[in-house]
């Protein structure tokens, strides 16, 4: 069975435990509060590629075989919760940055604060994600020592900070009621960088395969660290993959549309453009990036091709790879190399 199947299939009973917890800590909590969190929950974390969950599932068995420990015992049932915990903490992520960036479209259906009757009480809905996370990282670590469970749960409690640092830091790059030629000149690459690393590195890759680790019975610090500097590259990469599908993967393909440019994002793609136009094309790109208009929308995309876009981003697809390879060979003596070579073949070159 795959980890998508597995992960899939162990959703429905993970909820129902979860459900079942509440009521009996809360038994005065009515039916229909119990129906709406199911609802919630299998609408915003059932459907997607499932790319953290399964990581955590993978480095749990890569782990558990390096120890010698039997991965379909314990090791695969609470490698499954961690893998739901952190699907549970990025559908939270979602549903909240969906409603500030006015998304419409998520996995190819109305992004959860779109549907009737949800509006903007899917901001509540996002912070009953996050008391799901917690349940399951409780599940997984029920019957281990402490300890375990304490490292494990300071792992998702500090990914969980670390990002919406990152988040903040988006934000602010772009603040409320301001205008595109208001903060352009703000815009490089190293502040574009800080926001990869904390906003997506972390939590997209540094966080699942950490604690796939933990959970299989790697818990040393030094390991831990050099796979969370391996995994910050990656993220770095897999963010600036983000930036480019959003301009130009079909939207059925990436299941949402783009709203990179609409929403005047510090992104990769405008990073790279800023340091190679003209003061004259300055003036167009200012005057069009940032609207929700689709002629001005056109407009910047035209200008990326004429910048030559496509070929920037294939030249960084492979030295970007060349700088995670680096690294792995570097700590080559705390990780094993291997570990990463499905990681890579998922993101190096991904259409979606």
């Amino acid at each position: 069975m795959s980890f998508v199947q597995l992960l899939d299939d162990s959703f429905p009973a993970l909820v129902d435990k979860w459900l079942a917890k509440l009521i009996a800590e809360s038994p005065d909590l009515p039916q229909y509060l119990v129906d709406r969190h199911r609802k919630m929950a299998h609408y915003n974390c059932v459907g997607g590629k499932y790319f953290r969950g399964t990581q955590v599932i993978n480095f749990a068995k890569l782990a558990a075989e390096k120890n010698g420990l039997d991965f379909e015992g314990d090791v695969k049932t609470r490698a499954v919760s961690l893998g739901w915990a952190i699907e549970a903490l990025q559908s939270a992520f979602l549903v909240a940055d969906d409603i500030m960036d006015s998304s419409t479209t998520r996995r190819g259906k109305p992004c959860w604060y779109l549907v009737p009757g949800v509006q903007n009480d899917a901001i509540n809905d996002a912070l009953i994600l996050e008391s799901f996370m917690q349940f399951l990282i409780e599940d997984a670590c029920t019957g281990l020592p402490d300890a375990v469970y304490i490292q494990t749960l300071k792992l998702y409690l500090s990914t969980c900070q670390r990002t919406q640092m990152g988040q903040t830091l988006d934000l602010l790059s772009m603040p409320q009621g301001a205008k595109c030629k208001d903060v352009i000149g703000s815009y490089n690459l190293e502040t574009y960088k800080r926001i990869v690393k904390y906003k997506t590195a972390f939590y997209t890759f540094s966080l699942p395969m950490c604690a796939g680790l933990v959970i299989g019975g790697i818990r040393s610090v030094d390991v831990l660290n050099a796979t969370e500097e391996i995994c910050i590259e990656i993220g770095e990469k897999f963010q600036i993959q983000d930036d480019y599908l959003d301009c130009y993967q079909a939207p059925e393909i990436l299941g949402k549309i783009g709203t990179d440019i609409e929403n005047a994002k510090l992104s990769w793609l405008c990073v790279q453009a800023l340091q190679r136009m003209t003061p004259e094309q300055r003036e167009i790109f200012e005057a069009n990036y940032g609207f929700d208009d689709a002629e001005k929308v056109a407009v910047i995309k035209q200008m990326y091709e004429t910048l030559g876009m496509k070929d920037i981003y294939n030249d960084q697809e492979e030295a970007s790879l060349k700088r995670v390879n680096d690294l792995i060979e570097k700590y080559k003596n705390l990780v094993t190399p291997s570990w990463f070579e499905q990681v890579l073949a998922m993101v190096h070159n991904r259409q979606k």
